[in-house]
């Protein structure tokens, strides 16, 4: 497989696309409905289907639990990419 661009981020795994109101892994079900706030940082990762870099914008969302971060970028209509702080 060929990348573009510098390599992944460490310390991120990529959960991998979903489409708008599904169900992401790791987060709440609600995640959609919740208000995600910018940190300002990116990550970079490698398209699951294409294999070309990425940059996923990093957010958080306050939930019962507390704050929960991660990763993600709307890649084509409705469908965005995740992804997860640490290795899972």
């Amino acid at each position: 497989m060929t990348t573009f661009g510098p390599p992944d981020t460490p310390g991120w795994t990529l959960v991998g696309g979903r489409s708008y109101a599904d169900a992401v892994p790791d987060l709440p079900p609600n995640v959609w409905e919740l208000r995600w706030q910018s940190t300002g940082e990116s990550i970079r990762v490698t398209d699951p289907i294409y294999g070309n870099q990425r940059s996923l914008s990093v957010v958080e969302i306050d939930t019962d639990e507390g704050v929960l971060r991660f990763a993600a970028d709307e890649v084509s209509n409705g469908v965005f990419l995740f992804a997860l702080p640490g290795v899972r």
